[in-house]
């Protein structure tokens, strides 16, 4: 009902219609849900699908980045770096749960919360979450659109003061689910309905489009078990959620190549595959033929086989 508001106004003044499309590209998010049709909320939500799959994906990667850089800062206790050495290990391993990441929970507290990652990270995290950003530049930004001009949030001085804005907005967000999900562990989520399941699985980052309701609601009941722990940190809680996320997305069967995962990955490996192996077979029986496994390893484990 609040954003109904500002239309109101514009609509009481005389020619003040005219203002609503700049309105609308100052502040995209003001648009009532109400104001559009099932082909643009069907359009809003894949594009938010597909943010939220990148998001998943980059964050699979820079979370063991940020602690390999990590352990080699002299701030870091000796005896943390041996496990921040265990965990980048344990990233590897094929059948890797999110509740076997919670002994990590010290670790994370220490030296992950949000208020020390970059502010790319933490946008990632947002759009893995599915919300907005609030960077404290965003207005300005939109503004500045207008004439196609944008202030880079990693820019000195911008960086810092967004990277203080998105931490708080992130945590204040996270404390207000995790007081939901005090209350939803007592509800019974059986007899909730589907629409309910799938709010609830939007806010948290459990795939809605893929999964049937049973498998939703056994996400559901998965986050609830870690994040009802007080002592698991924001940040440990969603990289399990993205970690169970990408969980299907990585998986590789035995008989597939490196190129073929590589190709399925990511759209810059699509070309070099285009490339590469369609345009020069012999380049690749070159790479097929020196394809190596690390000792103790199966061909059919690596899924996270980039770190």
């Amino acid at each position: 009902m609040i954003k109904f508001i500002p239309f109101s106004i514009f609509l009481l003044i005389p020619l003040g219609e005219l203002f609503i499309p700049p309105y609308l590209m100052i502040f995209p998010n003001s648009m009532p849900s109400q104001f559009m049709d099932s082909k643009a909320r069907e359009k809003k939500f894949r594009e938010i699908k597909l943010k939220r799959d990148e998001a998943a994906k980059k964050l699979l990667i820079s979370y063991p980045n940020y602690f390999k850089a990590m352990s080699n800062c002299n701030h870091v206790f000796e005896r943390d770096r041996e496990v921040v050495e265990r965990f980048c290990a344990d990233l590897k391993k094929p059948h890797l749960l999110p509740t076997d990441l919670l002994v990590y929970k010290k670790l994370f507290k220490r030296y992950a919360d949000f208020g020390y990652f970059p502010i790319d990270k933490l946008v990632k995290v947002s759009e893995f979450m599915s919300i907005e950003p609030v960077t404290g530049f965003n207005t300005i930004n939109n503004v500045l659109g207008l004439a196609r001009l944008r202030i880079p949030l990693n820019t000195p001085g911008v960086e810092f003061i967004a990277r203080k804005v998105l931490a708080r907005e992130l945590n204040m967000y996270f404390g207000r689910l995790r007081q939901e999900d005090t209350v939803l562990s007592l509800a019974n989520l059986e007899r909730y309905e589907e629409a309910q399941i799938n709010q609830i699985c939007f806010r948290r980052g459990i795939d809605i489009d893929q999964n049937s309701l049973k498998e939703r609601i056994n996400d559901i009941k998965l986050w609830l078990s870690i994040s009802n722990q007080r002592n698991v940190p924001h940040s440990l809680l969603v990289f399990t959620r993205a970690q169970d996320y990408t969980a299907e997305m990585f998986e590789i069967s035995d008989d597939e190549y490196d190129f073929e995962i590589l190709r399925r990955v990511s759209i810059f490996f699509k070309v070099l595959y285009l490339f590469f192996f369609t345009i020069n077979p012999f380049f690749c029986s070159i790479l097929v033929s020196h394809r190596h496994i690390l000792p103790g390893e199966d061909s059919s484990i690596r899924r996270n086989f980039w770190y």
